[in-house]
């Protein structure tokens, strides 16, 4: 099933009309309807324009920024049914708390949505509005709204007109500003290579880079340590499982016994689990990458 790549991004294009636009772009050159938001307690009838985009959202709120209510009610309502029946999604945005309330990852698991939050102060290297789009987007916003303001001098810019002329430059973007913007941030087509050392943080690049001189544990022997109550070696052979008698030197008769031997990457949890109760005697957990094991004895 083909991915569907998908960003969402919101600005503030005039700070002092306190009105808040979501965008959102998918990685074959495709818009999503916008969502504007509105500073004030209810969306009224003469705020909207018949010529805003194509099914354009309106929402209103105490001080025109995004609320958690609103976005699910996009997210619902807007969103989901903009991107079609195509299955799966990778759904990128930023980690604003109104984006990941838990009705919203609800409805995304549901519909099959991965939601993947960018690390926070990368804009201007991972968001593909912000690297090709809104340059775009802005480059035709800034000489329409002077030239509005030379026709209304001294009037402020009606909602309706706002409306208006967001849908307007919106329709004109091109697809291809919006996919050259994918790819310059790496994420599609995939390609970590765009991203240039330099840009990192010195301190931490050089931290990652001495970790990498490590063997560090698995995420399967990590698992292990933390839930198994066996006795469990872990294995690199092609075996499926086997059981062993171990002698343990300096204990008690009472915890001598079996040992499970499981095969890293060829049992399920649920397997090692039921294994585990079967063997019923010693506990010992140990990793052939480390230099430690630990032994204890459960009834």
């Amino acid at each position: 099933m083909q991915q569907l790549e998908l960003y969402l991004h919101q600005e503030n294009l005039i700070q002092q009309l306190e009105n808040l636009n979501l965008l959102g772009v998918n990685a074959i050159g495709e818009k999503i309807p916008p969502l504007i938001v509105f500073k004030g307690k209810n969306v009224w009838n003469q705020w909207t324009s018949p010529d805003a985009y194509p099914n354009t959202t309106y929402a209103a709120t105490v001080n025109g920024w995004m609320e958690g209510e609103v976005f699910e009610s996009y997210f619902k309502k807007t969103l989901i049914p903009a991107v079609g029946h195509q299955r799966p999604i990778l759904l990128i945005y930023d980690g604003h708390s109104t984006h990941v309330g838990l009705n919203v990852i609800e409805a995304a698991l549901k519909e099959n949505i991965t939601i993947l939050k960018l690390p926070a102060h990368t804009s201007h290297i991972l968001q593909p509005l912000d690297i090709a789009v809104m340059k775009s987007f802005k480059d035709r916003w800034d000489p329409m709204l002077v030239k509005w303001q030379r026709m209304n001098i001294g009037l402020p810019l009606p909602k309706k007109e706002f409306s208006r002329l967001i849908g307007s430059i919106w329709v004109q973007i091109d697809s291809e500003v919006i996919k050259k913007g994918f790819k310059q941030a790496g994420i599609y087509p995939l390609n970590s290579g765009v991203i240039q050392e330099s840009q990192f943080d010195i301190l931490k690049i050089k931290q990652w880079k001495s970790l990498r001189l490590y063997n560090p544990q698995s995420l399967f022997s990590i698992v292990l340590n933390f839930i198994n109550t066996k006795q469990f070696i872990i294995s690199n052979s092609k075996n499926k499982y086997k059981e062993r008698l171990i002698n343990q030197p300096n204990s008690s008769s009472k915890q001598q016994g079996k040992t499970l031997v499981i095969e890293e990457n060829t049992l399920s949890f649920e397997e090692m689990l039921l294994q585990k109760v079967k063997a019923g005697v010693i506990i010992k957990i140990s990793d052939k990458n480390s230099n430690w094991s630990r032994s204890h004895y459960k009834q």
